[in-house]
C-alpha cells in the first residue's frame, strides 16, 4: 500500500495544470475601454450602497433576536451587542497591576491559617448578629503551609499580564456601559 501511495505522489509531481487567473494589469491591457469607463467614484459609490445594504441587513438579522418592549430606541451597537445573547462574556480588561490579586491573596492566606489553627475544634452555631473578625492569625508552625503560601505569593507578584484579543469593538464596550447606566431598560431572557 505504501508503494502505491509513493507512486501516485510521483505521478502527481510530474503533472502540471495551467493556472487560470486574471490580474488587474491583464484586464487593463486587454480591454482599455472598459477600464476607462468605470471610474473610481462609480465603483466606490457602488461599494458604499452595498455596505449600507449589508449593515441594514445585519441589523435586521440582529433585531430578530431582540424584543424591545420599551419606548427607548436602541443604537446599532446596542442591538449588535444584545443579539449576541445574555450568556455572551466579553473579554475582561487586562489588569494594570498585581495589587488586586495580592489583596485577594492576603484574604486567602488568612483563611488558610485560620483553618489550620482551628481544624480540630468542632463548629458551633453562629449567632445571627455575629460581627466578622478582622484579626490576622500569626505565622503558623506548619512548614508546608507557609512554604506554599510564600511560593504562591511570589508567583502572583511575578505574574505578567499580556493583552488578549478583544472579542467586542470599542463601540460595543461603550454600549455595555450605556446599557448599564440606563435605568429605563430592563434586560430579560426571552421566553
Amino acid at each position: 500500500m505504501f508503494c502505491q501511495l509513493s507512486e501516485s505522489v510521483n505521478v502527481n509531481k510530474n503533472r502540471v495544470e495551467p493556472y487560470t487567473g486574471v490580474s488587474s494589469s491583464d484586464s487593463k491591457l486587454n480591454n482599455p475601454k472598459r477600464y476607462v469607463e468605470t471610474s473610481h467614484k462609480k465603483r466606490s459609490h457602488g461599494r458604499n450602497s452595498l455596505n449600507k445594504q449589508l449593515i441594514h441587513h445585519t441589523r435586521a438579522q440582529n433585531e430578530r433576536y431582540i424584543k424591545n418592549l420599551s419606548r427607548q430606541a436602541l443604537t446599532k451597537d446596542e442591538v449588535k451587542l444584545l443579539s449576541r445573547g445574555l450568556k455572551f462574556i466579553p473579554t475582561p480588561p487586562v489588569p494594570s497591576s498585581n495589587k488586586p490579586l495580592l489583596k485577594d491573596f492576603d484574604h486567602f492566606a488568612r483563611t488558610m491559617r485560620l483553618k489550620y489553627m482551628f481544624a480540630k475544634k468542632q463548629k458551633t452555631s453562629v449567632h445571627p448578629f455575629h460581627v466578622k473578625s478582622t484579626w490576622q492569625p500569626p505565622v503558623q508552625n506548619s512548614v508546608a503551609l507557609e512554604n506554599y503560601l510564600e511560593e504562591t505569593k511570589l508567583e502572583i507578584a511575578s505574574a505578567i499580564f499580556r493583552p488578549q484579543f478583544d472579542n467586542i469593538s470599542a463601540n460595543e464596550r461603550n454600549a455595555i456601559s450605556a446599557l448599564k447606566r440606563n435605568s429605563k431598560i430592563n434586560l430579560k431572557k426571552a421566553q
